[in-house]
């Protein structure tokens, strides 16, 4: 796992792309490459977005949900280097913390109720919202991650991501399944 996260710190977005070529190939996607592309992805994300300088001074906080079925596998990626900053994992218990985050990715088994509060709370900040959660993107948030046709892709809502002051970088925008509001 260690060496999937040095060639990705290496490679950057070209790995990325690699990654969903490699797993749009593949006849079938097991739970735990599914779990590496959606790390490979949150990091490639963290990477090629662009923050108001003075909300990522020395760090790029991910943060998750504590109940997340990612909260334990992202700390694969503490340590790491995103833009020259050190990248952060912090497990959040309530919404009420998200405003010390880069990027918030909220599980597909999240209760909606509970996502709403946490977009409600992440709103017209600069925070870089992602989840598998259907319908996330209708619920305010910025990026799903979809799995379809053994394949795991995004769709993004760009006005979302504007309206918080982030700028994602174009060879994202190409590579997403979907951009609403371009």
């Amino acid at each position: 796992m260690r060496r999937f996260y040095r060639f990705l710190n290496r490679t950057g977005l070209v790995a990325l792309i690699c990654l969903i070529s490699y797993a749009g190939a593949a006849a079938a996607i097991s739970a735990s490459s599914i779990e590496e592309l959606t790390l490979a992805y949150l990091y490639n994300f963290l990477k090629f977005t662009e923050w108001p300088v003075a909300d990522t001074i020395n760090e790029m906080t991910i943060c998750v949900s504590k109940s997340g079925r990612l909260a334990a596998n992202l700390e694969a990626l503490a340590g790491h280097l995103a833009q020259n900053k050190k990248v952060i994992i912090r497990p959040l218990e309530t919404s009420k913390d998200s405003h010390t985050c880069q990027l918030l990715f909220l599980d597909q088994n999240e209760n909606s109720n509970n996502i709403s509060q946490w977009l409600k709370q992440a709103a017209n900040q600069p925070i870089l919202t992602v989840s598998d959660k259907p319908d996330f993107l209708e619920m305010g948030g910025m990026i799903i991650l979809i799995e379809s046709d053994n394949r795991l892709q995004f769709e993004v809502d760009l006005t979302s991501v504007r309206n918080a002051g982030l700028n994602l970088n174009s060879q994202v925008l190409k590579i997403a399944r979907d951009v609403r509001g371009k």
